[in-house]
């Protein structure tokens, strides 16, 4: 989850039609992680979250 300025927990929303697909960030070795966001219709990746 993410935190906002004053460290409250702040929940990735879910979409109608979309599911959040974990995975990490391979461009520099930190595997840092993130959420994919994927549309469930057209099966397509609409956008990337920080995780």
């Amino acid at each position: 989850m993410q935190r906002d300025k004053f460290f409250k927990e702040i929940e990735n929303l879910n979409h109608p039609n979309e599911k959040l697909i974990k995975t990490h960030c391979s461009y520099c070795g930190m595997q840092c992680g993130m959420n994919l966001r994927v549309n469930t219709v057209s099966n397509k990746i609409i956008g990337v979250e920080p995780r």
